[in-house]
């Protein structure tokens, strides 16, 4: 029965050309944020430095953070928009929800995102602490990329970095899935292994890596990654970093 599972889950979630993706690790995350800060960072990098968190740190899939491709159409019941991030303080019973500023930024504890759509069914809604890392921190790339785009609508995608006026219609210039997997092969390739074996599905596939290095339960990796079943196995690699 759970053999029957595992393969009826590879075939509606990962698809036989996904299986020998590798995952991106902390080892790629911090390549990916030097990268782009060699490039001067700007708006476009902070947007796709906020996207590689939130499919990495959340277990997203790609739709969830980027458009579809270099037309940057998106489908707005999947993707994740800026009204659908909250940023708390305070711990315990003191935590809050503050609107983001760069006067409250350092009092940030917390983000929340809310994602309306996914392939297996309905939405869910994730919590996640600000972690110590000076960088590698998908709490901390999302507020330098909102603080870095003020003006943005809420329907705006989250990982949007720019908004103008064309014929009278909002364009919404967001990251696309080739912009993401070109920063992870990028990577992959100054670290000397092969640009093939990475794509954007190789963020979550390396979250789910993590937490099971990490020893999570597999009720919370079918949890956190939104599984409905034991294909979350599929995504599992091993590796000889260490865990998150």
């Amino acid at each position: 029965k759970e053999t029957g599972l595992v393969i009826r889950g590879m075939k509606n979630e990962d698809g036989p050309e996904r299986k020998t993706k590798q995952p991106v690790t902390r080892r790629h995350l911090l390549g990916i944020y030097e990268d782009l800060q060699a490039q001067k960072m700007g708006k476009k990098g902070s947007a796709i430095w906020a996207a590689a968190c939130l499919c990495f740190f959340f277990c997203l899939r790609a739709k969830n953070a980027v458009a579809k491709d270099k037309t940057r159409h998106f489908d707005p019941s999947y993707i994740i928009k800026r009204r659908d991030i909250r940023f708390l303080a305070g711990q315990g019973d003191s935590v809050r929800v503050i609107e983001l500023t760069p006067e409250t930024a350092p009092c940030i504890t917390r983000m929340v995102i809310r994602v309306g759509r996914t392939k297996t069914g309905p939405g869910f809604q994730r919590a996640i602490n600000v972690n110590k890392h000076p960088s590698v921190c998908v709490v901390k790339a999302v507020i330098a990329h909102v603080l870095a785009t003020p003006g943005l609508p809420g329907e705006a995608p989250v990982c949007a970095f720019d908004d103008f006026l064309e014929e009278g219609q909002i364009a919404k210039l967001t990251v696309t899935r080739q912009e993401l997997a070109a920063a992870a092969k990028a990577t992959a390739l100054r670290l000397g292994e092969r640009v093939e074996d990475y794509a954007t599905h190789s963020f979550r596939i390396g979250c789910a890596t993590a937490m099971a290095a990490a020893s999570f339960p597999d009720s919370f990796i079918m949890y956190w990654g939104h599984w409905k079943s034991a294909s979350y196995r599929l995504y599992i690699r091993h590796t000889q970093e260490d865990p998150w």
